[in-house]
C-alpha cells in the first residue's frame, strides 16, 4: 500500500460531493449516522469514536471521509480496518434523507479509484448482511464478488483490481 497517499488528509472531489475529515463541528449529524449502525450513540461516544478515527488514520491503519454536499454532512465513507496484504474494507452509512439519489455511487465511485490508483491497493472488500439489500445492490453495482465468508451476520465482498 502506498501510505504517502494519505498525507496530508486526502480531500477528494466529485461532480457534487466533497469527501474530506469529519469534523467535530458536525456532531448533530454526526449522532444521526453513527447512531444508524450502534457505533455511537450518545455526544461522549461520538468523541471517543472521532478519537478511535483520528489514531487509525495517524497510524495509517483507516482513513473515514465525510461526505458533504453545498456544506452539509449527508454521510461517512472510508476504509475502516487495517491494510494488510493491500486490501482495503470499505464501508459508508448515509443519512436517510440522502439514500437512493446517487450520493454512495458517486462517493465509492471516488473512494474506489483513489483505493486502487492512489493508495495502490490490491483488492477492496466490504461486509454487509444479506438482508441488507441497499448495501448489497450498491456492491453488485461496482462488481463486488459475493464470497463465502462471514464474520456473524456479515458476509464479505470482494473486488480485486
Amino acid at each position: 500500500m502506498n501510505q504517502k497517499a494519505l498525507d496530508p488528509f486526502p480531500k477528494l472531489k466529485t461532480n457534487k460531493l466533497v469527501l474530506d475529515q469529519l469534523l467535530k463541528e458536525d456532531v448533530g449529524h454526526l449522532l444521526e449516522i453513527t447512531s444508524f449502525n450502534d457505533r455511537a450513540k450518545t455526544e461522549e461516544e461520538l468523541d471517543q469514536l472521532l478519537l478511535k478515527i483520528n489514531e487509525q488514520f495517524e497510524a495509517k491503519t483507516g482513513i473515514t471521509w465525510a461526505l458533504y454536499l453545498k456544506g452539509e454532512i449527508l454521510g461517512t465513507v472510508g476504509f475502516y480496518r487495517g491494510f494488510d496484504n493491500d486490501e482495503g474494507e470499505v464501508g459508508y452509512v448515509i443519512r436517510e434523507k440522502y439514500r437512493k439519489q446517487g450520493y454512495l455511487t458517486e462517493a465509492l465511485t471516488e473512494v474506489i479509484r483513489f483505493g486502487f490508483e492512489e493508495m495502490k491497493l490490491d483488492a477492496i472488500y466490504a461486509c454487509a448482511p444479506d438482508y441488507n439489500h441497499a448495501s448489497v445492490q450498491a456492491l453488485e453495482k461496482f462488481q463486488f464478488k459475493k464470497t463465502e465468508e462471514h464474520s456473524g451476520i456479515h458476509r464479505k465482498w470482494l473486488l480485486s483490481s
